[in-house]
């Protein structure tokens, strides 16, 4: 997306020539992130004893029923991250309604001198139906809900826990280029940890490369295909998602997902009762976790981002929602915020 390439001087192009923005095989190198990010997954898709140390992950406690720092019964954690979107929504929502009352342009906020905060924020548009989905998932924040879509098998959202990266897109995945086939095959530590890209075109440049996920700053446990969803809202355009998102959710992710998850049962027979969702219940998450997560990120990066960026986000985002939960009956249907 436009972070990736908008405010870097000529930096970018310079690496990989006139065509950069031209990667040839694109679904291929979203398809090898998504068997990567699966594998990830399905080691530590309810794995107790690899994580129970592990005290620094996001959501630790409550997904395995030892939220000991507990406050009023929610977690501490979790209720500060919703309360910063609740926050930030609602210091949005008074400059849509002002701009609204001041000149009938509904959904949108304009340039305001007199804050900092939304000084460069000109012109940027925000869907009815956006501000619906929303204002509706705003309003259904609930620790309990949270919690019982990981422990509560008969929950509507239930989804085993794993590891998460829990900012999963394509600007924290590196392309590393220069290996040959031969050396991949050699280097046998690498075919359980890294992803071979074959023929990637970059600026008319044939080459072979790895691909590496960096960035764990928000590591924790979570939804799998919650982290799917974030990917594809995040970089994939609205147009080609449609095409290729059944397939790099059902086939790709889901597929890589159940073979991690036969490893893991062969070699580790305390993963014997491991609970292995079904492909449409992945689907299932990957929509709804997707739209939840992106309406915690919204809330959360308006005030803060450029308002090319600010746009970009509102436009995936909408998109998504509009295909997904288009209506009223998507405005009934959307979660809680994904934190």
């Amino acid at each position: 997306h436009p972070s990736s390439w908008e405010g870097r001087g000529d930096t970018v192009p310079s690496l990989v020539g006139a065509s950069w923005r031209e990667v040839d095989q694109e679904y291929e190198v979203t398809a090898e992130s998504l068997r990567m990010i699966a594998r990830l997954h399905a080691v530590f898709w309810q794995n107790n004893d690899a994580l129970r140390d592990w005290d620094f992950l996001r959501g630790r406690d409550t997904c395995l029923g030892s939220d000991t720092g507990a406050v009023n019964g929610e977690s501490p954690q979790w209720r500060s991250a919703q309360d910063s979107a609740i926050a930030s929504w609602a210091r949005i929502k008074e400059e849509i309604l002002t701009v609204q009352q001041r000149n009938g342009d509904a959904h949108t906020y304009l340039e305001d001198k007199k804050d900092k905060l939304f000084a460069d924020k000109a012109g940027v548009r925000i869907p009815e139906h956006m501000v619906s989905c929303i204002e509706a998932s705003l309003g259904r924040v609930d620790f309990a809900s949270y919690c019982s879509r990981f422990t509560n098998q008969d929950h509507t959202n239930y989804m085993p826990w794993t590891l998460v990266h829990g900012d999963f897109y394509p600007n924290n995945i590196f392309l590393v280029p220069g290996r040959t086939p031969q050396d991949m095959t050699a280097e046998k530590s690498l075919q359980h940890s890294d992803i071979h890209i074959h023929e990637c075109v970059c600026g008319g440049i044939h080459m072979d490369a790895e691909l590496k996920l960096l960035d764990f700053e928000m590591v924790g446990l979570g939804s799998g295909p919650q982290d799917v969803g974030q990917y594809l809202i995040s970089n994939t355009r609205p147009h080609i998602r449609r095409k290729t998102e059944r397939k790099l959710v059902c086939d790709v992710y889901y597929s890589q997902l159940l073979e991690g998850l036969a490893d893991r049962k062969t070699l580790d027979k305390n993963a014997s009762a491991l609970d292995v969702p079904s492909q449409e219940a992945v689907w299932e998450e990957y929509k709804n976790g997707g739209a939840c997560r992106w309406i915690w990120f919204v809330c959360y990066l308006l005030p803060r981002c450029p308002p090319y960026l600010s746009q970009y986000f509102v436009d995936q985002v909408a998109a998504f929602l509009d295909d997904h939960f288009a209506g009223q009956e998507g405005v009934l249907r959307i979660g809680q915020p994904r934190v």
